[in-house]
């Protein structure tokens, strides 16, 4: 559905102002100004978009993420961290404000890897300590009586 947004954002509203905007320098007028502000929304959208669309396509191989009861939960707390990585890249030049995203994203990565990997399987019982001596019967198998 992610891809499917993203696809029509470029198709329905950037690709649009974008050839609204270089037809209107061309003909020399001014360009209404609304458009490429909305192109330039979108665009950020499918940016921050990018990193939880790529993690969806490969997730197919990390059955830590599907296999669980939560998997709807875990898929939205990896596209919040990637969306956080995300917004650290886009902003790391501007200014250190956001610096701490990448950080936080990390550790919930590793938060996330710790609460969806494989458990321990339980210690097995020792066999010798379950099985309780039991004498034997009177008679052995087959009828003949057992020698004392």
């Amino acid at each position: 559905i992610i891809g499917t947004i993203m696809v029509g954002n470029v198709f329905r509203i950037i690709m649009p102002a974008q050839r609204a905007l270089v037809a209107a320098i061309k003909e020399g007028r001014t360009p209404d100004p609304t458009l490429p502000a909305k192109g330039l929304l979108r665009s950020r959208h499918n940016n921050y978009f990018t990193l939880p669309v790529l993690f969806i396509m490969i997730s197919n191989h990390f059955p830590s993420t599907y296999g669980s009861q939560y998997n709807w939960l875990i898929l939205a707390g990896i596209a919040v961290l990637a969306v956080l990585v995300r917004h650290y890249f886009n902003t790391r030049h501007d200014s250190h404000k956001y610096a701490w995203t990448l950080p936080v994203a990390a550790l919930g990565m590793v938060c996330l890897a710790y609460v969806t990997g494989p458990k321990p399987a339980p210690a097995t019982p020792d066999v010798a300590k379950v099985i309780k001596y039991q004498p034997l019967p009177e008679t052995a198998v087959g009828g003949v009586k057992a020698a004392d």
